[in-house]
């Protein structure tokens, strides 16, 4: 996982509508003047420039201290550039719209994001401290769009996305914060095949664009989490129900940056994926499945790790799947010399650079929750054979197959340890580390025989409990 989070040349979309918008309204330079604030409302407002369309049915501005000819000229006229300049001499304590849409003009397949309600509030030097949005809908190209009941906004830094979109705005030698957070209340979206996808909730945290980000080529850092997903599609052929998969949540995350703008913390999640085992199914996967006393399968993912920018060195806390009732398979490990390019580099400078780094600890967890004893029953089923028995004949062809793959082995650990866990499965650790002045290229690792070719440079260890 890199730090650029959300892959290069794609744009965000409710960032992007939500910087124009505030673009919009703020084109004027608002000079005080000595008579009492009022809000004024706008009507059938519809801009144009930069190769996005903005429609509103009202616009509402409070707490202005402009006259409404020069707030009526300022949102009617001008161009995103000269808003951007002028947004901080609004004065406003607030703006609200009506039947808001903003879309793609040109430059790229349709794409636009409205509200039915979008109020803005602590609108200063280009920045909106707040933006609560209610029936909103966004979308691209000719599918349907997307829907959500709310959104709320906090520290969006609008007139610098305005002229990152635009073009206007030269990359950055250094990380700069685009927002504080923002969530999204039950989405929902229908696609072509007729597949449902829905959300309760959706959180961005601490979103930064990284340095050089540019028009089109957003690299982007801080978290994303989605919860209580649902994933509907239609029946499949001799069904008759709609097939329903349900996701706890989805995290992902590249944060907590180093002085030089690299995260340093990243993380990946799927917790919970629920995938229902009909019993009319008549798929043989399915039917295996089904056969291990199981009416739906839960799996979840996990892959966490650090890394320090002093010691150079990646800390891979744990990569691995994990199946309730069945077992689970983690890995976890420990590498040096690894640069600061493999986060940042696009990904043929990243590769050469993941080449020089050096294993110094590797660790592989398998554990047995159940999943052998199902299979013996399973077996023991469908062959009228005594469980016992069954159970028996698995372990010595298990004990064969270990025997004859690790024959004439000097370092009887690993295969004596794979003996106790066929014999009797249950937790099995195998480790690998390098020894004190020796490295261990991960390049090396990863090629064809490379570990056996290493053999001289590493210790390796095998535990069962």
């Amino acid at each position: 996982m890199t730090g650029q989070m959300l892959s290069r040349g794609r744009r965000s979309l409710v960032a992007r509508g939500l910087a124009l918008a505030m673009g919009f309204v703020a084109i004027a330079p608002f000079t005080a003047l000595s008579q009492p604030a009022e809000t004024v409302t706008m009507r059938d407002v519809l801009l144009s420039g930069q190769g996005f369309r903005l429609a509103a049915e009202a616009i509402d501005i409070a707490g202005s201290s402009a006259t409404r000819s020069s707030l009526e000229a300022a949102v009617r006229s001008g161009n995103p550039d000269a808003m951007i300049d002028r947004l901080g001499q609004l004065g406003a304590s607030s703006v609200r719209f009506t039947n808001l849409r903003v879309e793609r003009s040109q430059g790229g397949p349709r794409a636009f994001l409205g509200f039915g309600r979008l109020q803005l509030t602590g609108l200063s030097a280009g920045r909106i401290r707040q933006a609560q949005g209610t029936d909103g809908q966004f979308g691209s190209g000719p599918s349907q769009p997307a829907r959500f009941a709310s959104f709320n906004a906090s520290e969006l830094d609008a007139a610098f996305l305005v002229r990152l979109i635009g073009g206007a705005a030269p990359p950055s030698d250094a990380a700069r914060p685009v927002l504080r957070s923002a969530v999204l209340e039950r989405v929902e979206a229908v696609y072509g095949t007729g597949t449902r996808v829905s959300a309760e909730r959706a959180t961005l945290s601490d979103l930064r664009l990284m340095p050089g980000a540019r028009a089109g080529d957003f690299g982007l850092m801080g978290a994303v989490e989605i919860s209580d997903i649902r994933l509907v599609t239609p029946p499949r052929t001799g069904q008759t129900l709609p097939n329903e998969i349900r996701i706890k949540a989805l995290v992902i995350g590249a944060d907590r940056p180093s002085s030089d703008d690299v995260p340093t913390r990243y993380r990946a999640r799927l917790d919970e994926v629920t995938v229902p085992l009909p019993a009319a199914d008549t798929t043989p996967s399915i039917r295996n499945i089904r056969a291990l006393g199981l009416d739906a399968l839960v799996v979840s993912a996990a892959l966490e790790g650090s890394w320090s920018p002093a010691a150079r060195e990646l800390k891979l806390d744990r990569l691995g799947v994990d199946l309730p009732g069945l077992g689970a398979i983690t890995l976890a490990g420990l590498m040096s010399n690894v640069a600061p390019e493999v986060f940042t580099e696009v990904p043929s400078g990243a590769n050469a650079r993941w080449n020089e780094a050096q294993i110094r600890t590797l660790s592989v967890t398998i554990r047995d929750d159940g999943l052998f004893e199902r299979v013996v029953a399973r077996d023991a089923r469908a062959t009228s054979r005594s469980v016992a028995d069954v159970r028996s004949t698995f372990s010595r062809q298990a004990s064969g197959i270990v025997q004859r793959m690790t024959e004439g082995v000097p370092n009887r650990a690993v295969p004596d340890a794979l003996m106790r866990f066929v014999s009797d499965p249950k937790v099995l650790t195998i480790a690998i580390a390098a020894k004190p002045g020796a490295s261990l290229p991960l390049s090396a690792l990863l090629a064809t025989g490379g570990l056996a070719s290493l053999s001289d440079r590493f210790e390796l260890t095998a535990t069962t409990r």
